[in-house]
């Protein structure tokens, strides 16, 4: 699963609307988006804006995203 997936789970699980996400971020719903399905990779500043309001540290991201790396 990308960076996107997993915030969008994130926020699913929250009940976080998407309308509030994008003003705490400072982010366009649009470049959210483009996050979400994978069509724009996210600057490392650009992640800790998707993070911060989730309580999130990048570490607890990196953990998330290794647990969905299918084991070869």
């Amino acid at each position: 699963m990308s960076i996107g997936g997993i915030l969008w789970q994130l926020l699913k699980t929250q009940n976080y609307p998407i309308s509030q996400y994008c003003r705490d971020t400072g982010l366009s719903r649009s470049q959210i988006y483009k996050i979400f399905k994978g069509e724009h990779s996210p600057t490392l500043e650009t992640i800790g804006k998707l993070i911060t309001p989730l309580n999130m540290t990048i570490s607890e991201l990196i953990i998330l995203l290794e647990e969905q790396k299918p084991v070869s």
